[in-house]
């Protein structure tokens, strides 16, 4: 529980600090550095409401508590596994909107060149 409290602190410091001085130039960057340091510190103190009740070896009483313990636990699991495959999913998707550009400029690209080539051609005939 020492180690937990310890991290939590240090989370809740470094949101603190990125808060007040805006580390990045970009307004976009720090407004993702702060929700991304926020995730931690809520994180954070989810483990450590769990570990608190371990260490003093109470249990949850009553389903009032109980759904609340598994509401943060649901949240923990977004903010793990949906978050991340979220951004994931829209990395694929700039990978693949940047293959289709290319495409389509390399067959705008070929087909000036044909047409140059056939202009080229019928006026070397004449």
């Amino acid at each position: 529980m020492f180690k937990l409290v310890c991290m939590t602190t240090a989370c809740v410091l470094m949101l603190l600090h990125h808060v007040l001085k805006n580390s990045y130039h970009a307004p976009i960057a720090n407004k993702d550095e702060a929700c991304s340091l926020l995730v931690l510190v809520l994180m954070a103190v989810i483990n450590l409401t769990k570990a608190t009740l371990m260490s003093f070896g109470t249990s949850i009483v009553g389903p009032t508590n109980q759904s609340y313990l598994e509401a943060l636990e649901w949240f923990e699991v977004g903010a793990l596994v949906f978050v991340p495959l979220f951004v994931c999913i829209l990395v694929v998707f700039a990978v693949f909107s940047q293959l289709v550009r290319l495409i389509v400029s390399l067959t705008k690209l070929i087909s000036r060149y044909v047409r140059w080539r056939s202009i080229t051609l019928r006026l070397t005939e004449l």
